[in-house]
C-alpha cells in the first residue's frame, strides 16, 4: 500500500488544542502524488494520556499530601510558601482539566510545566540526544509511545516523516524514533523534517540524526523533498542525491544536497485537516497557508529568515478557496493566515474581496510596522473580521531600532500604535526588554510608553477582546547577523555558549557596553512581568466559562516604585496550641514586581490605599488603620489584633519580605 506515516511528535505546549499545519499540508502534497497518509498528532494526543497517567495521578496525590503537610506546620519559611502557591495552582489546574473539554488543552500547558518531568520540559543542548533509557522522562514517553502505537492499524507504510517545529519536540522526537525502528516498524525509512532543524548548530544536528537511528532529515521547505521521497519508495528507487534540501549519511561522511524550493505554494490543494480530529481536540482556529519567509528579512537578530530561501506568497483566490471550504465543511469561522509577516498591499487586497464575497469570518496574523498601514487600511481590515494583529515592536528607541534593523523610526512605530488603538483591532506586543544599546533610562521610558499604549487600547476595544504584551530577553544567535560579526553592533563576546529557548538553538555569551547592568534588566523586566499580570488579570475577568474558575481571584496592579515586597496574608486559623497560625485559603496577597504593587484578595472592601505603600512597617501601618475589622472565618477581630498578627506573623516568616 502507498500510504505513508506522518507525525507531529509531542511536546509544544503551544499547539495543544490547535491542529499544526505541517501535516495537513504535506497529507495533501502526498495526495496529488498519488499517495495515501495517516496524520498522527501525538502533540495533541498525549494532553489525555498523561493526565489520566499513573504518574500524573501519583504527582497530583504528592501535591496534596504536601500540601496538607504545609498547612499543618506552625510557620512555613520562604521556599515553603513559594512550593506551596504552586502546588496549589497545580491543583486548581488539575481540577479544571479533570472536569472540563472546552479550553482543557489550552489550561494543560501550565499542567505540562509543573507535571511532565523537568529533563524533557526543560532540556539543554548539552543534554540531547545523551538522555539514557532509565530517565524518568524517557520511561514516561515510552510508555505513551507502547500504548499510542497499539492502536495504529497500519503495518507496514512506505516511510515515516516526522514533523518538529519547535526545540521542545527535539528529544521526544528522537525517543520517539528509536522507538518506533526497535518496537514497531523495524525496517521502515525514517526522516526528520520541520522548520526547526534549518537553525539548530550542524554539531547538534549530527548528533540528533545518529541517536535517533534515522535515515535523514529535510532542511527547508519540505514539499519538493517529501514529492521526491514518495516518488522513489514507490518506484523502489534508492537516489538520495537527487532529494532537495536533503541532509544524510553516507560513507561515514554526512552530506546536505543543495537547496531547491521548485515548488511554489500555489500549487498547493487544499491542506487535509481532518474532520475527527479537529472534532476530538475541540479546535476553533484553523491555519491558512499565506506566504513564506519574511519579506524585509533583515532583521540583524533574526535566525528565522534563515528556514526558507525563497520569498512566496499565495494568490487571494487560492486562500479564500481554503477559507470557504473549512467553512462549509468543519463550520470554523476563525482563521490565523500563516506568513512572517502581513504586507499592506496584500492586507487591503484580501480585506476588499472577504468583503466583496460577504464572507464571515474573524482573522488574524503577524505584522511588521509599516507606516503604508493607514488608518483607513486598519479600519478596512477591521471591517473584514481581522480580529488580532501580532506586532514584534522590539524596541522604541533609535539607536537600538538601527542596530537591530527594523527598518522604521521609533515616530513611525508610535504613531503606528496611535493608530491601532483607533481602529479597535486587538493587538499583541512583541518587546525585547534587554535589545544591544538599550540603556536603563531608555528601557524605563520604552516601559511607560507600552504601558500607556496598552491601557488606552484596552479601554478602546470590545469587551471579549484584550490587548497583551509579550516581553522577550535578547539572545545574540550565532546564525543571525549579529552572531556573525557582533563587534559591529558594539557587542563583545566571551568565548562562552549560551543556551536560548529552551536551551537548544546555539547562542553566544556576550558584553553589551552600552547596555544595562543586570540589576537594571532585572528591574525592566519585573516591571513588564508585572505590567503582564495586570493585562492577564482584567482578561480573567472579562473572559466566560472554564477560564473564570482557574483565575477566580482577580489580581490588581498599583504603581509603586519603591517597595520590594511580597507579602503573603493567610486566612487565620487557631493552631492547636492555641497561640500560632498555620496557612490556610489566603485572604490577601501582595507582592511586588519592580516598580508595581500587586496584590489579590478574596474581600471585596480592601480600599486602593495600598497604591502608595512604600516600607513594610507603613503597609502594617495602613492596615492597622484601614483594614477592615472583619476577616473571613472570624467573627470578630479589631484593628490592633491585625496589627499583632501580621508584625508576628511576619517575625515567623508567615509575612516574607524580600526581592522577588
Amino acid at each position: 500500500m502507498n500510504q505513508a506515516v506522518l507525525i507531529f511528535p509531542p511536546i509544544m505546549p503551544a499547539c495543544f488544542g490547535h491542529i499544526y499545519p505541517s501535516l495537513p499540508v504535506l497529507a495533501s502534497v502526498l495526495k496529488q502524488q498519488g499517495a495515501d497518509s495517516i496524520q498522527l498528532d501525538m502533540n495533541n494526543d498525549i494532553v489525555d494520556w498523561f493526565t489520566h497517567s499513573d504518574y500524573y495521578n501519583r504527582k497530583i496525590d504528592m501535591a496534596s499530601q504536601n500540601i496538607r503537610r504545609l498547612e499543618q506546620k506552625k510557620s512555613i519559611t520562604k521556599s515553603q510558601y513559594y512550593e506551596y502557591t504552586n502546588l496549589k495552582n497545580l491543583l486548581a489546574q488539575h481540577d479544571i482539566v479533570q472536569k472540563s473539554s472546552d479550553g482543557r488543552h489550552v489550561i494543560a500547558r501550565e499542567i505540562f510545566g509543573h507535571a511532565f518531568p523537568k529533563s524533557i520540559m526543560q532540556i539543554k543542548s548539552s543534554q540531547v540526544a545523551k538522555l539514557k533509557d532509565n530517565d524518568e522522562g524517557v520511561k514516561l514517553l515510552t510508555s505513551y509511545f507502547t500504548s499510542f502505537f497499539s492502536n495504529i492499524k497500519c503495518t507496514r507504510p512506505l516511510f515515516v516523516g516526522v514533523s518538529i517545529a519547535l526545540e521542545l519536540q527535539v528529544e521526544p522526537a528522537i525517543i520517539l524514533a528509536r522507538w518506533i525502528r526497535k518496537n514497531h516498524w523495524k525496517n521502515v525509512p525514517i526522516y526528520f523534517g520541520g522548520s526547526f532543524l534549518p537553525i539548530i548548530d550542524t554539531a547538534l544536528r549530527k548528533r540528533v540524526f545518529i541517536a535517533s537511528h534515522i535515515n535523514g532529515m529535510v532542511l527547508g521547505a519540505g514539499e519538493d523533498a517529501i514529492n521526491e521521497i514518495a516518488r522513489q519508495h514507490i518506484t523502489h528507487a534508492n537516489l538520495t542525491t537527487k532529494i532537495p534540501n536533503f541532509y544524510y549519511r553516507a560513507g561515514g561522511k554526512f552530506i546536505q544536497n543543495d537547496k531547491r524550493e521548485t515548488y511554489h505554494i500555489n500549487n498547493l490543494p487544499i491542506p487535509l485537516y481532518e474532520k475527527k480530529a479537529i472534532k476530538k481536540w475541540n479546535v476553533k482556529i484553523l491555519s491558512i497557508i499565506v506566504g513564506r519567509k519574511c519579506p524585509w528579512g533583515r532583521c540583524a537578530y533574526c535566525s528565522y529568515n534563515k528556514i526558507y530561501n525563497k520569498l512566496q506568497f499565495r494568490k487571494i483566490e487560492y486562500i479564500i478557496r481554503d477559507i470557504k471550504y473549512y467553512q462549509k465543511t468543519f463550520k470554523i469561522n476563525q482563521f490565523y493566515l500563516s506568513l512572517d509577516t502581513i504586507e499592506p498591499v496584500f492586507a487591503e487586497s484580501f480585506s476588499k474581496e472577504l468583503i466583496r464575497q460577504k464572507i464571515k469570518i474573524e482573522w488574524q496574523s503577524y505584522l511588521r510596522i509599516n507606516n503604508r498601514f493607514t488608518l483607513p487600511l486598519l479600519k478596512l481590515m477591521r471591517r473584514s473580521g481581522c480580529r488580532v494583529m501580532r506586532i514584534g515592536l522590539e524596541s522604541l528607541d533609535d539607536h537600538v531600532l538601527t542596530l537591530l534593523n527594523k527598518g522604521y523610526t521609533s515616530r513611525e512605530a508610535k504613531k503606528f500604535l496611535d493608530q491601532m488603538i483607533r481602529s479597535k483591532i486587538e493587538f499583541n506586543i512583541y518587546q525585547i526588554v534587554d535589545a544591544p544599546g538599550t540603556s536603563y533610562k531608555s528601557a524605563l521610558e520604552q516601559y511607560r510608553l507600552i504601558r500607556d499604549y496598552l491601557e488606552r487600547a484596552n479601554n478602546g476595544i470590545p469587551q471579549n477582546q484584550i490587548c497583551r504584551l509579550y516581553k522577550m530577553k535578547y539572545r545574540l544567535f550565532e546564525i543571525s547577523a549579529m552572531g556573525q560579526n557582533p563587534e559591529k553592533y558594539g557587542l563583545r563576546t566571551t568565548g562562552k555558549n549560551e543556551t536560548g529557548l529552551s536551551g537548544i538553538i546555539k547562542c553566544l555569551a556576550y558584553i553589551d557596553p552600552a547596555g544595562m547592568s543586570q540589576e537594571e534588566t532585572k528591574d525592566i523586566m519585573n516591571r513588564y512581568e508585572a505590567l503582564q499580570a495586570s493585562i492577564e488579570a482584567r482578561w480573567s475577568r472579562k473572559k466566560i466559562g472554564v477560564f473564570d474558575r482557574l483565575f477566580k481571584s482577580s489580581t490588581l496592579i498599583h504603581e509603586n516604585p519603591h517597595t520590594s515586597l511580597i507579602i503573603k496574608y493567610f486566612r487565620l486559623q487557631p493552631s492547636t496550641h492555641g497561640r500560632l497560625y498555620r496557612p490556610a485559603e489566603p485572604h490577601l496577597e501582595i507582592y511586588n514586581a519592580g516598580s508595581k504593587l500587586a496584590y489579590t484578595t478574596s474581600n471585596p472592601l480592601v480600599p486602593l490605599y495600598l497604591k502608595h505603600v512604600k516600607t513594610a512597617p507603613c503597609l502594617m501601618t495602613k492596615l492597622q488603620k484601614k483594614f477592615p475589622p472583619e476577616i473571613p472565618g472570624k467573627k470578630s477581630t479589631s484593628e490592633s489584633h491585625v496589627y499583632k498578627t501580621l508584625k508576628h506573623m511576619y517575625e515567623k516568616e508567615l509575612i516574607i519580605c524580600s526581592t522577588p
